[in-house]
């Protein structure tokens, strides 16, 4: 074969883009034309610039969504340390007697019978682990000689040992766990919550 032959059919598998009109055309077909005035900027470039700037604007969006964020964490934070310290102060007017003594009231259960409340320091977290082994069994000064007598009862069975401990622990999936070497301090106090 002629080299010039194998040049021409060269060319016509040579495939074009018309930068007007956007169309393909085969090189072997086309007709080159020199205009005298400037060519027409090609579409794909125009694209080329709207993709940039729209990559540019995501980036600038992303960058503002994760400047609110943290700044909506911090205010969150704060107004949530804020929100704490009112309540301390608010449960100090409602509850001098645990508050006072810097018990963690949300360690503090009632009962009433037979006796007022129990105080699960082992299970507050803001106190040292040395602090935090203790229950504690509070009631008001036995007023008849019935709440004598349970009082006396109820100190007999803590100074004897005469007591079982299960800590149930509620976990993340929902299954409780059971300790049973659980062997806090326990011991009753009588006072007067006012």
């Amino acid at each position: 074969m002629n080299a010039l032959v194998a040049t021409i059919e060269g060319i016509q598998s040579i495939l074009g883009i018309c930068p007007c009109c956007g169309e393909i055309f085969r090189l072997s077909d086309a007709k080159l034309v020199f205009p005298k005035e400037k060519p027409k900027p090609s579409i794909y470039g125009d694209l080329l610039q709207l993709e940039a700037g729209i990559r540019l604007n995501r980036q600038a969006i992303e960058q503002e969504e994760s400047d609110f964020e943290a700044e909506m964490a911090l205010i969150k934070q704060q107004r949530t340390e804020a929100g704490r310290r009112s309540a301390q102060k608010k449960l100090l007017e409602i509850d001098p007697y645990f508050s006072r003594r810097g018990v963690n009231p949300k360690t503090v259960k009632v009962l009433f019978h037979p006796v007022e409340h129990i105080v699960f320091h082992c299970i507050d977290e803001s106190k040292d682990k040395q602090e935090n082994d203790g229950i504690e069994l509070v009631s008001r000064e036995p007023a008849t000689k019935l709440q004598k007598t349970i009082a006396t009862a109820i100190d007999r069975t803590l100074q004897s040992g005469n007591i079982e401990y299960h800590l149930l622990r509620l976990e993340d999936d929902g299954q409780f766990t059971v300790k049973t070497d659980f062997k806090p301090r326990l011991r009753r106090k009588s006072a007067t919550p006012s």
